[in-house]
């Protein structure tokens, strides 16, 4: 059904919106000025999107990751989350990843966009077309920033992110294979945000392959969905 979404999105009129974060720090994204729906694509900045991006704000200076740090997103959509990232001193590169085409094209122009509005970026950005469970990311070098020295696109991470990545059972076993794939064993960091409740059956399932793939899982705030109160749970290789 993810397909559909994609093909009515990509027709659907996009606004530059103005993102107000919760240390008053404003991004422009380009997007769909609508509310997403389970089957739509992410062409739209989700309600988890916002969320993680507030919680790399509150817990950034928590993670005592080491200078230089590559970083991953999956499923960035609009890249909300990537963008922030990408202006945080230490963080050496930003990859964001989607396999929505209609993504990829609003990836390269948002983060166009806030090279252009914002403070120069501290990180490189990489765009790719990425199916999870992929043994490798191809990579597009076309939007390098051009103040800083090319990079060679990294091969594992410190840091990997997502929100609103699992909407079926399925997905579950690529998206975790890619995270053992992909995230460096000392220390690194898979965090996921839900807007949504996931199911019982599909929650199993985490815990399966978690385990399957010796993947250790940490709960960090749970889900209220009244509230407006977004799950975030945090993944490591053990």
């Amino acid at each position: 059904f993810s397909f559909v979404g994609f093909m009515f999105d990509a027709e659907r009129h996009k606004n530059i919106k103005q993102v107000k974060l919760k240390d008053k720090r404003v991004l422009q994204l380009l997007q769909i000025d609508d509310s997403p729906g389970h089957v739509q694509s992410g062409q739209y900045v989700w309600p988890a999107a916002m969320a993680l991006a507030n919680h790399m704000i509150d817990a950034w200076g928590s993670f005592q990751f080491p200078s230089g740090i590559d970083v991953l997103e999956l499923g960035a959509g609009c890249g909300l989350t990537g963008i922030l990232i990408s202006s945080i001193p230490g963080v050496e590169s930003v990859t964001f990843t989607d396999h929505d085409p209609g993504c990829l094209q609003l990836l390269r122009d948002n983060i166009s966009l806030n090279n252009q509005t914002n403070a120069v970026y501290h990180a490189q950005t990489f765009v790719s077309f990425y199916s999870w469970g992929d043994a490798t990311i191809p990579v597009d070098s076309s939007l390098l920033v051009e103040s800083l020295e090319p990079k060679i696109a990294p091969t594992k991470f410190h840091l990997i992110i997502g929100s609103d990545l699992i909407y079926c059972i399925e997905v579950v076993q690529p998206l975790f294979q890619t995270i053992k794939n992909f995230l460096i064993t000392d220390n690194g960091l898979f965090i996921l945000a839900t807007s949504f409740s996931l199911g019982e059956r599909i929650d199993e399932e985490v815990e399966k392959v978690c385990r399957d793939l010796n993947i250790r899982k940490e709960s960090v705030t749970t889900l209220n969905e009244k509230e407006n109160i977004c799950r975030i749970d945090y993944f490591r290789n053990n």
